[in-house]
């Protein structure tokens, strides 16, 4: 059961996400440019970037839209992106300071990815009340 106002919320919540990764990695952005235009083949980076920012864009609209594909997506990717900040923190003896900004930035667009992720998660997983199953809408 899909509840739209859950949907606006979660997509929201992963643009604000984008958003922050974004402010997180502005000042690397020119010396970025740099480096890939500097290189023999920078079409290949540029086309996966434009393809992330399709995909991105993609599952937002999904999102917003209420299409379960969208969703189940999100999830899987959610998903696999906590398994992989995981394997790194148990692989690695550095961690971040967190006092830097670019961390804190990381940081809080995770929480709110994630937060996304739980929102879409729960309209999943919720069944729809009928008045046959003993539930009754609208009485208290």
């Amino acid at each position: 059961m899909t509840i739209p106002a859950n949907d606006r919320k979660a997509s929201n919540l992963l643009l604000l996400s984008g958003g922050l990764i974004l402010l997180a990695y502005i000042k690397e952005l020119p010396s970025f440019f740099d480096r890939i235009l500097a290189k023999e083949t920078p079409g290949a980076i540029w086309v996966l970037g434009v393809l992330f920012i399709t995909y991105l864009c993609t599952l937002v609209v999904g999102i917003r839209r209420g299409n379960r594909w969208a969703k189940i997506t999100f999830i899987v990717v959610s998903i696999l992106g906590i398994t992989q900040i995981l394997s790194r923190l148990v692989s690695t003896s550095h961690i971040p300071s967190a006092l830097s900004l670019k961390f804190s930035l990381t940081l809080m667009a995770s929480v709110v990815r994630y937060w996304a992720a739980f929102i879409v998660a729960r309209d999943l997983l919720r069944q729809p009340v009928s008045e046959e199953a003993g539930g009754s809408v609208g009485q208290g």
